[in-house]
């Protein structure tokens, strides 16, 4: 295989983010969550602990909610001049520092790199759609909070402005961690001295070798 061949093996950077769009019922899970430690306190003593057994069952019936209203938008690469020429259809609005800064307009440029880069959003019953009408993104954009923009903005630049290198071996990064075992074999360390002779006899002692030692003549 020639370098010429390689060309062909050339692919596109994907993402994909996971947002909860019904920020209202995970508010909801997240306030009875709250309330455990208080329902632990008034079932003190109860081996039924009913405060705590409705609350929790709360909680689950709400967290199966809060999967429902899962959405995962999954970003492709796109072709770097267009980029390029999308990013120069979002000029910075003059007088306003932010975007001279950046080179681009603050406010429209992350929407329509979203919008573009999008290829795809699947819910929790595995729906997808491929083509996501401006109107229902312009419905959307106003009910995310900042965290849900970034990930979705950070998504859809990543793919076009993500670098690639070679990665570092598994056993550097593996070596790296504190916790596992390490891929490395252990050292023996140094030999400790042997007990005894070959034949197994224990040391003499140098007060019990050799000759006896001469009485005082005052005992």
């Amino acid at each position: 295989m020639g370098v010429l061949d390689k060309f062909d093996q050339s692919t596109k950077f994907s993402a994909t983010v996971e947002l909860i769009l019904d920020k209202a019922v995970d508010a909801e899970w997240r306030k009875l969550a709250a309330e455990l430690d208080d329902a632990a306190v008034r079932d003190h003593g109860s081996l039924a602990m009913p405060a705590t057994t409705k609350i929790i069952q709360q909680m689950d019936a709400l967290r199966d909610q809060v999967e429902a209203s899962k959405v995962t938008f999954a970003f492709d690469q796109l072709d770097p001049f267009d980029y390029i020429e999308l990013q120069a259809a979002h000029p910075p609005k003059p007088g306003v520092m932010a975007d001279q800064l950046q080179g681009w307009d603050s406010k429209l440029f992350p929407r329509a790199l979203i919008m573009e880069t999008c290829v795809s959003v699947t819910d929790a019953d595995g729906d997808t759609e491929t083509e996501i009408p401006k109107a229902k993104w312009d419905a959307l954009f106003p009910t995310l909070n900042l965290a849900q923009l970034d990930k979705l903005l950070g998504a859809a630049k990543g793919v076009n402005l993500n670098e690639t290198s070679v990665p570092p071996s598994a056993r550097s990064l593996h070596g790296s961690q504190d916790s596992g075992a390490s891929l490395a074999q252990p050292s023996p360390g140094k030999a400790r001295p042997r007990k005894g002779s070959a034949g197994g006899s224990r040391p003499t002692s140098p007060k019990s070798s050799g000759t006896k030692k001469a009485e005082s003549p005052d005992s």
